[in-house]
């Protein structure tokens, strides 16, 4: 498996999370990601993940709706946090403790409609 992350984040204080990880592979921005976020107004770093992952012809990471309608768009699959913790516990990555732990973390950083969150965590009961 492989994540790709933004090279401007190298030297960030959270970058020791990913010293030494072998699945992870820190990159540049792509070269037109600014005019890209500028002009279809999201921000820089879902311009880098949509570009990246159209280059790659991988599933981007997004959450913010217009980011994933424009990455829809271009035809590119589209999965957002939600459905990355789902998908941990389908694969035994987490428990379904853990993922309905991680479901209520989320909850408290970004916003999660009702209905939303009532599905994933019946999902991940249901597992």
């Amino acid at each position: 498996m492989e994540v790709i992350d933004r090279g401007k984040e190298k030297g960030k204080p959270d970058a020791f999370l990913i010293d030494g990880v072998n699945w992870i592979k820190v990159v540049d921005d792509p070269v037109n990601a600014g005019q890209l976020a500028e002009k279809v107004g999201i921000h820089l770093g879902e311009a880098c993940a949509i570009l990246l992952a159209k280059s790659l012809n991988v599933p981007v990471l997004l959450d913010d709706s217009d980011a994933r309608k424009f990455a829809l768009g271009l035809g590119l699959e589209v999965v957002g946090s939600v459905g990355i913790i789902i998908k941990a516990v389908k694969l035994g990555l987490i428990s379904k403790e853990d993922g309905l732990k991680d479901l209520e973390k989320l909850a408290n950083v970004m916003w999660l409609s009702v209905n939303v969150y009532e599905k994933a965590r019946k999902v991940i009961e249901g597992l």
